[in-house]
């Protein structure tokens, strides 16, 4: 790295719109939890449940909805949105790209 250069975490980038954030080895059976971000997946995680996923944020890129497309196929899932406008648009968006994979979708109201 050049003298003055910022370290770049691996794969990511400020902003980045395209991780998701789940334990490995993800379960492979059960319901699945989603949420908006990892505050609200780390308090799902400190439950003891293991089948959480959170996207990065209200509004997560392509990317991310393909590998969460993939990851999540056939599963039963349960979306817990943000309150608000982007919570809104956020359940819209997952409820849509779970739909594409053949998955159950259900979500608990933000309000």
């Amino acid at each position: 790295m050049a003298e003055g250069q910022e370290p770049v975490k691996s794969l990511t980038r400020g902003g980045s719109t395209n991780g998701l954030m789940h334990p490995k080895p993800f379960p492979g059976e059960g319901l699945v939890l989603m949420v908006e971000g990892e505050p609200d997946a780390c308090a799902a995680l400190s439950t003891g449940y293991h089948a959480v996923i959170c996207s990065p944020g209200s509004q997560p890129g392509k990317i991310c909805r393909e590998a969460l497309q993939k990851l999540l196929v056939n599963r039963e899932v349960m979306l817990f949105p943000d309150p608000g406008d982007s919570g809104n648009h956020w359940l819209d968006s997952m409820a849509r790209s779970l739909a594409r994979s053949k998955c159950t979708v259900s979500f608990l109201p933000a309000d």
